[in-house]
């Protein structure tokens, strides 16, 4: 994820293809210090947002506040790691200004943001006997798979035969039961939904289920905590998990802009139908970027704050 200081319009159409695009001419701004200054510890810093907590989502309808995102956060803590904020300059992409932060998820369990929300379902929700069921393009498997082996849990995952070799082989490196089929996403999703249906095993979705927007949405916490000097956020976009947990978190209090491929406008095409609606998949969505549209549940916080 990228964190972009700046000063100008930016919007979702203008960053569809890259997180860094030399053709827009925008003056790139940050203040101070990157980290909380004072605060000594992690932890105090978190307790400080507790008490400050005003959340702008708090209904009876949507559970994915702030609050709930600092109790996923506790919860899954002892599993996760607190990834690094590394700063670059501007230069180094070819623009001019002061640095740009990035948030380094990749240095998370299985290499991606996903082991969040993958704890954070499976801390969260009861697991039966036969497992947790997913369907996956490859990184929301791997997590799954990961997170299960941890907390003793059987994991059984669904994949597209269009899925990176990589990726199957670090999911079964997991122990988790690899079954694909198909040639696309949603052929996954579908065979998951049909094991699920007659197993009884726990369905862990990517995006579309409470518990993975808020634990996706505790890289939001860890920013405001070590990196609250920047205005605006570049967030990659798929599903939508990752940057409704953002937006759940920041609301209006920073500039959040999704990152799309242009063969997969899943967000910018939903925010301009004013509801989640199929768009075109291709190019990279083949693989990890694959589902159709934004899920129902992200939607609310993404037409508010992105």
């Amino acid at each position: 994820m990228c964190l972009f200081p700046e000063e100008g319009p930016l919007n979702i159409r203008r960053a569809r293809s890259k997180c860094v695009d030399a053709r827009y001419k925008h003056k790139w701004r940050l203040w101070g210090n990157p980290y909380v200054a004072g605060a000594k510890t992690y932890n105090s810093v978190i307790s400080r947002l507790a008490r400050a907590n005003a959340d702008l989502f708090t209904t009876a309808m949507n559970p994915i506040t702030k609050d709930s995102i600092i109790t996923t956060d506790r919860l899954i803590a002892p599993y996760i790691r607190r990834t690094p904020v590394m700063s670059a300059a501007a230069a180094d992409f070819g623009l001019q200004g002061l640095p740009l932060l990035f948030k380094l998820e990749f240095m998370q369990h299985t290499g991606s943001f996903k082991a969040r929300g993958a704890f954070s379902n499976l801390l969260q929700r009861k697991v039966p006997a036969v497992g947790i069921a997913a369907a996956s393009g490859g990184n929301h498997g791997a997590a799954i798979a990961y997170a299960a082996r941890r907390l003793g849990h059987k994991a059984t995952i669904f994949v597209p035969s269009i899925a990176s070799s990589a990726k199957l082989e670090r999911i079964q490196s997991y122990g988790a039961k690899l079954v694909v089929v198909g040639d696309r996403y949603d052929d996954a999703v579908h065979a998951c939904d049909h094991f699920a249906a007659t197993t009884g095993a726990l369905k862990a979705h990517a995006f579309e289920q409470t518990e993975t927007i808020l634990g996706q949405g505790t890289i939001g916490l860890e920013l405001a905590a070590h990196a609250h000097d920047f205005d605006t956020l570049l967030v990659a976009t798929g599903g939508g998990g990752l940057i409704g947990g953002i937006a759940a978190w920041f609301g209006r209090d920073k500039k959040i802009v999704s990152v799309e491929p242009e063969l997969a406008p899943t967000l910018h095409d939903a925010l301009a139908a004013g509801a989640p609606v199929a768009a075109p998949t291709g190019g990279v969505a083949a693989d990890s970027l694959a589902p159709k549209q934004v899920g129902h549940l992200m939607f609310p916080l993404a037409r508010q704050s992105v």
